[in-house]
């Protein structure tokens, strides 16, 4: 995006987009959790001193919050985790709706704040349909060749367009999410592509 903040922009959006962080975080939680407690499973399985699966020492908001609310099981964590995400959610709607609006920001954290809300929507989707959190699910070879860097979506004239360029560079950047729909079980790359630079 090519933004400019400065140290004391930097403590702003730190506290502005905090909720947004927040159901970032809890969103990789309740989509991780089937295979992280099936990998602590596991590792309990080969541990030969283990009596019993031990999940103690995982680190995911659906256990934190079996642990803090004594009377839920998994299916209620679950749900708390849900409700939350939408009330972080909504919060930081709110709160990009005022930042829009604030003369005293500069127009860089402005469109930093903004920005961030469409990660949400890109995490929940890359969540849902991941392969690291869903086994059934899995790549397809075009898309396994696109992030090798070895195929380029191609312009109707038959040469690489300057967006394919730029998803070329940005699948070379490991921190980068490719936008992905599930189908038929197999995944196919979305049209467009949007990289995260700040």
């Amino acid at each position: 995006m090519g933004l400019k903040l400065s140290a004391p922009e930097r403590a702003k959006a730190e506290d502005l987009t905090r909720p947004a962080y927040f159901a970032l975080v809890l969103q990789n939680d309740l989509y991780s959790w089937e295979r992280e407690y099936r990998e602590a499973q596991a590792q309990a399985l080969n541990d030969e001193q283990s009596q019993s699966i031990d999940v103690t020492n995982m680190m995911n908001a659906i256990w934190v919050l079996m642990q803090e609310h004594n009377h839920l099981d998994i299916a209620g964590a679950q749900e708390l985790c849900r409700i939350k995400i939408k009330q972080y959610t909504t919060e930081y709607i709110q709160i990009v709706e005022n930042v829009k609006g604030d003369q005293s920001l500069s127009v860089d954290l402005v469109k930093y704040v903004e920005a961030l809300k469409y990660d949400i929507v890109g995490q929940a989707a890359w969540c849902m349909t991941c392969p690291r959190n869903h086994p059934d699910i899995s790549f397809t070879e075009e898309q396994l060749e696109w992030m090798r860097g070895v195929v380029l979506p191609v312009a109707e004239s038959g040469t690489p367009n300057s967006k394919a360029l730029k998803v070329r560079s940005a699948l070379s950047d490991s921190t980068t999410r490719m936008p992905i729909v599930a189908s038929n079980r197999k995944m196919s790359l979305a049209k467009s592509h949007s990289g995260t630079e700040h």
